[in-house]
């Protein structure tokens, strides 16, 4: 009888045989990679995130957590310059010659303010009553979702990670139109110290996903079905197109570098016929706003796999646009590669 292997542990050799998504996959999830330290600085800030952060988030009112939150925002930015620096350099690589230094230099800064000013969200959004929702938040484009609505086939978000996707999502739950987000459980990164994937990574989830009642997990057995039967009955359905959350992920260009994208929702489209809306949230707490862009006009493909290929592109420019408009907003700026897309 074969000795069983441990889930995610994988060797070269496997690796190697991997069909191109699912190699991709894997090297986005790092479950075959040792870490590279036991400790970090990074370790610290999570602790304290964690920890004394979020207690005094549960005690202090919510203007002064906003305040605290906008100094760390100024703090953050201005002495960690190593990673101010990659950020510039992504904003380089998508922007070109349009965008002067200076220009580039604000928009750095604006975006780990905007890092922050989304984690501080986190903290307090369950704090946030319905009226200050409602207050504090506006809709443009609410005519294209109720469009997609009346068809009757349930609708597909795609969007990014923008700074304004915590406090949107209750925002839409409190005004009847609550969204179930695809997403998976934090993954092991070799990237970071074996403490945090160990141990702070599990708390992280532990806490922050009690709270999370509108999320469905790409590990759970029935993800698939789940996600049919929310469409079937004319629910929406989130995704975030930057970020590997699938088990089919494909390469397309990306400003011009290689990237990997889910897959699976297109052929989820394809079986139900369910409409796809581009969105994308933007702001905090104090102030955001949440476009619901037209319906994307799907091109129909003689097979599942050409549908897929040929949206996927263009849903994957849309997302560019989104980033183009809203730099400072968009949290996943240091995500993008630098390695040319292949030809």
């Amino acid at each position: 009888m074969r000795p069983r292997r441990k889930r995610g542990n994988i060797n070269n050799s496997d690796s190697q045989n991997l069909v191109p998504h699912l190699t991709a996959d894997k090297r986005a999830n790092a479950e075959y990679m040792p870490c590279k330290r036991i400790f970090s600085l990074h370790d610290v800030c999570i602790f304290l995130y964690l920890f004394p952060l979020r207690i005094v988030t549960t005690i202090l009112p919510l203007k002064i957590i906003r305040h605290m939150g906008s100094l760390l925002g100024h703090i953050y930015s201005s002495l960690l310059m190593n990673r101010r620096k990659r950020i510039q350099e992504k904003l380089t690589l998508i922007f070109k010659d349009s965008r002067t230094r200076e220009e580039i230099n604000a928009l750095s800064y604006q975006s780990m303010r905007s890092a922050v000013s989304a984690y501080t969200d986190s903290l307090l959004v369950n704090r946030i009553s319905k009226h200050d929702l409602l207050k504090f938040g506006s809709i443009k484009g609410q005519e294209n979702v109720e469009s997609a609505l009346s068809l009757k086939k349930g609708v597909i978000l795609v969007s990014g990670h923008f700074c304004g996707d915590v406090v949107a999502s209750r925002f839409l739950r409190a005004i009847g139109m609550p969204i179930l987000f695809v997403t998976k459980t934090k993954s092991f990164d070799p990237e970071r110290s074996l403490l945090e994937n160990k141990y702070l990574k599990p708390y992280w989830s532990k806490v922050f996903n009690q709270f999370e009642e509108d999320n469905i997990f790409i590990e759970d057995a029935d993800f698939g079905l789940r996600i049919t039967k929310h469409l079937r009955e004319n629910g929406l359905v989130g995704i975030k197109l930057d970020a590997p959350f699938s088990k089919n992920l494909i390469e397309c260009s990306f400003f011009g570098t290689k990237h990997f994208f889910p897959a699976n929702f297109l052929k989820i489209s394809f079986l139900t016929g369910s409409p796809i809306v581009p969105m994308v949230c933007t702001g905090n707490s104090a102030s955001f706003e949440i476009s619901f862009e037209r319906m994307v006009e799907l091109q129909e493909g003689s097979n599942r796999d050409e549908f897929v290929s040929v949206n996927l592109n263009k849903l994957v420019k849309m997302l560019e646009s989104q980033i183009l408009q809203y730099p400072s907003h968009w949290l996943f700026i240091e995500r993008i590669s630098t390695q040319k897309l292949t030809d």
